[in-house]
This record gives structure tokens, C-alpha cells and sequence, in this order.
């Protein structure tokens, strides 16, 4: 199967699948693309709320990024719940991209804070959510 693209996802696990990594592997690959993960956090959570989070430690954060890497160059990397500052996170290195949801697009744009938009890598579904002259708007390409 060919896909789309290759994401790194970096963020926490939500053990009842609505949020977290369960919920950005199922989006992501719902688009044709494929999903790779460095978990920062893990919960005990269901519908009506968070019972425990534990923090995977930051030299096992970095491991799952490198090595990852190293063998599935990701395209893009979309950040969820990611290690507290103290951990001393880097962030995304100069050139690597960011995967956004249409949806916290939106609230960027609403708060003035939108990103550029890379219109090729753009799902045809965004479509429901933002309008196409504003995705002009704001892209780069």
C-alpha cells in the first residue's frame, strides 16, 4: 500500500482511545497516511475523566524519535501532549513540518495565530471545516 505520508506523532496514550495517540494513529490513517508514534505520557482515562497520567522519561522520548526515524523518515510530526518544560524537549528541528487538525487550525486563525498551510499535504475532508479562500490565505505553496 502506498501512502499519503509518514507522521511521527509525539504525545500521550489515552487508555479509552478518544484522545492521544489512539485518536491521532485512527485520523491519520483514516487520510491515507501512515502513523508512527513516540508516546510522552501514559493515562488511566475514560469518558468522564483522567484517573492517573505517568510521564515516560524524556531519554525514552528521544530514543522512540531517533530511532524511529533512523529507519521511516517521517514527512511530518504533529505534537500532542508533549514533556514538561524541565524536560528540556527541543521541539521541531529548522525544516521539519507540523501536522495540524482542521479544527485547532481554525481556533489558531480565530486567536491570530493561524499557520501556513502546505495545500498539497491538505486533506480534501478540510474542505467541511475551512473555507477554500482562507486556505489560500495561508498557503505556502
Amino acid at each position: 500500500m502506498k501512502f499519503k505520508s509518514k507522521i511521527l506523532v509525539i504525545a500521550g496514550s489515552d487508555s479509552s482511545g478518544g484522545a492521544g495517540i489512539q485518536a491521532d494513529i485512527k485520523t491519520i490513517t483514516s487520510l491515507g497516511s501512515y502513523a508512527m508514534t513516540a508516546i510522552t505520557a501514559i493515562t488511566s482515562q475514560n469518558t468522564t475523566g483522567v484517573l492517573s497520567i505517568s510521564k515516560v522519561p524524556i531519554n525514552e522520548i528521544k530514543r522512540q524519535i531517533e530511532f524511529t526515524s533512523k529507519d521511516i523518515r517521517p514527512d511530518a510530526i504533529k505534537i500532542g501532549m508533549s514533556p514538561m518544560p524541565q524536560y528540556d524537549f527541543p521541539g521541531l528541528l529548522p525544516g521539519q513540518k507540523w501536522c495540524l487538525c482542521a479544527n485547532r487550525w481554525l481556533e489558531a486563525y480565530n486567536s491570530g495565530m493561524a499557520p501556513p498551510i502546505i495545500a498539497e499535504s491538505t486533506n480534501i475532508k478540510t474542505l467541511e471545516i475551512i473555507d477554500i479562500d482562507l486556505i489560500n490565505q495561508y498557503t505556502l505553496n
